[in-house]
């Protein structure tokens, strides 16, 4: 097992060369990449590469090495049959996994994950409409955006932020409290003051409120866990036959549909005959710009085919049956919040590379394979991947020190950055709003329309929209629609909160970066 190999303080070039594989492609998906793009691929290249190197730099027994090579093997056949690597990835992250302390690979993952997040968001500040957007009826104030602050889409820019809270709960362990709880519930609805994700900010501050509360039990009910063991079931059960159990109940079935953003109804659609198969089917003969595949249980049944949903679904059922006997309620929580946000988004399975679930199915691979026979491997290259190259405790001492002087000053630092923040929301936005339009100009396809008539900017719009502004790049031949009112009132407002954002994080960015190098320069 890894933990027992790896000394406290010390890391191998074997744990470094998955961190570095796990770390490029949390880092690259982070940012808002995605397959298909050159930079993806390339990275992707690189990533492999350093994974390559880290299966080769462990020994494993007959019984691992069998199972590795059918998790592969199956990963590279459902790719080869349905053209999406998601699975592959996953199996990946999974059978790298000896050796690695989990920990570890979630400090990995908070450094990647977190950055890219942070980089991503705060820039696309400065040009929302150019990062992506949608134009949805929400809150009761009529159409106003959405915004997904660089990411794909708004619900995928409060997924993003759930996987952040998932790395930095499971990393305080002990030490999240709940004013560690107040904190990221503040950044759930700042960032639902963007993506406007109703199901992402409840499901977010769910998870929040059931971790604190994992965090103090030390010993799990009977009922506990089995609340836990009926998670996936209840997930896909509801989503793969949802539309057939509530067929006679049509007012229920109108409820849940609309509180799982219609994924319910679009199960409906994908869910026939012609689209089940043993090893998957290529997705994009199937969906639409209209018509997506949103729901991970679905898209796993589909796209990967039948034998890979029941392994998958064998393995998680069966994690959650051995972290619940040994009373692991923080990984519990993480489990079944990444399970029931599945029912909303496809990330679990598709080539996004956010499901964290495969570290602990990887972590629970090789401990219960370990033992099981003598291992073997490439002797040279393995004796020369155990060294230990890196002391963290060394390495972290300026971190540390920096920490700690930023720790004794946090408050005057947090009465700044808010000061910071309030005089550039004041600045920032009273110089937005006397810019204002009266109202937006945007494509289509960017609204969730059905009624509205449209129009082409060829026409004699100006008369009909005037001091209206065209959001993007607009072909003539692009139907388009004009939004005024509570859109312009709702843009004014994020404007201030843009300002605000804005003062008080770069100040804070420049006070710690004093602290920091005043740490660095103290003589040790």
């Amino acid at each position: 097992m890894g933990e027992n190999r790896t000394s406290e303080n010390k890391v191998s070039i074997e744990e470094l060369l998955y961190y570095t594989f796990l770390g490029i492609l949390l880092f690259a998906k982070g940012i808002g990449l995605y397959d298909g793009q050159s930079v993806f691929k390339c990275l992707l290249v690189v990533a492999v590469f350093f994974w390559a190197g880290k299966m080769a730099a462990a020994r494993y027994s007959i019984k691992e090495m069998i199972c590795i090579i059918l998790f592969l093997g199956l990963g590279a056949l459902t790719y080869l049959k349905s053209g999406e690597k998601g699975i592959l990835l996953f199996m990946m992250m999974l059978t790298g996994m000896k050796n690695i302390p989990v920990k570890r690979a979630f400090y990995v993952g908070l450094g990647a994950w977190g950055s890219a997040f942070c980089i991503l968001t705060f820039t696309s500040l400065f040009h929302m409409a150019d990062m992506g957007y949608k134009v949805h009826d929400k809150l009761g104030l009529g159409y106003i955006f959405r915004y997904g602050l660089g990411y794909a889409h708004p619900n995928v820019l409060h997924v993003s932020y759930f996987i952040l809270a998932v790395f930095l709960v499971y990393i305080w362990n002990d030490k999240y409290d709940w004013k560690k709880m107040l904190g990221l519930m503040a950044g759930n609805f700042l960032v639902f003051a963007y993506s406007v994700s109703y199901t992402g900010v409840a499901i977010v501050a769910l998870y929040l409120l059931t971790a604190l509360y994992a965090a103090g039990r030390k010993k799990l009910s009977v009922l506990e866990r089995a609340a836990c063991f009926c998670v996936y079931p209840f997930c896909c059960l509801l989503s793969l036959w949802g539309s057939v159990l509530l067929k006679n109940h049509e007012r229920l079935f109108s409820v849940i549909n609309k509180i799982v953003n219609e994924r319910l109804r679009l199960s409906q659609i994908f869910l026939v005959r012609e689209n089940l198969s043993i090893f998957g089917v290529k997705v994009a003969d199937i969906i639409t710009d209209s018509v997506t595949m949103d729901n991970a249980y679905v898209y796993l049944l589909i796209t990967h085919g039948i034998v890979i949903f029941i392994l998958m679904s064998a393995a998680y059922m069966y994690l959650v049956f051995v972290y619940g006997k040994e009373n692991k309620a923080k990984e519990l929580a993480i489990i079944i919040f990444i399970c029931f946000m599945g029912i909303m988004e496809p990330y679990l399975f598709n080539a996004s590379f956010k499901n964290v679930i495969f570290l602990y199915l990887g972590e629970l691979f090789y401990r219960k394979c370990a033992g099981k026979g003598r291992e073997i491997g490439i002797g040279p290259w393995v004796r020369l991947c155990e060294g230990k190259i890196l002391s963290i405790k060394r390495r972290g001492k300026g971190l540390r020190d920096g920490l700690g002087r930023l720790k004794r000053r946090k408050k005057t630092i947090g009465y700044i950055c808010v000061a910071a923040g309030i005089l550039t929301a004041g600045i920032y936005g009273t110089v937005c709003m006397m810019r204002m339009p009266q109202g937006y100009i945007v494509p289509r396809i960017q609204a969730s329309i059905i009624e509205e008539e449209y129009f082409y900017i060829t026409d004699d719009w100006e008369k009909d929209y005037p001091s209206y502004q065209i959001v993007g790049q607009i072909e003539a031949d692009t139907p388009v629609n004009g939004f005024g009112g509570n859109i312009v009132r709702v843009e004014i407002g994020r404007r201030y909160l843009n300002g605000f954002v804005i003062g008080s994080v770069l100040s804070g960015m420049i006070l710690c970066g004093f602290e920091f190098c005043g740490a660095m320069r103290k003589k040790p």
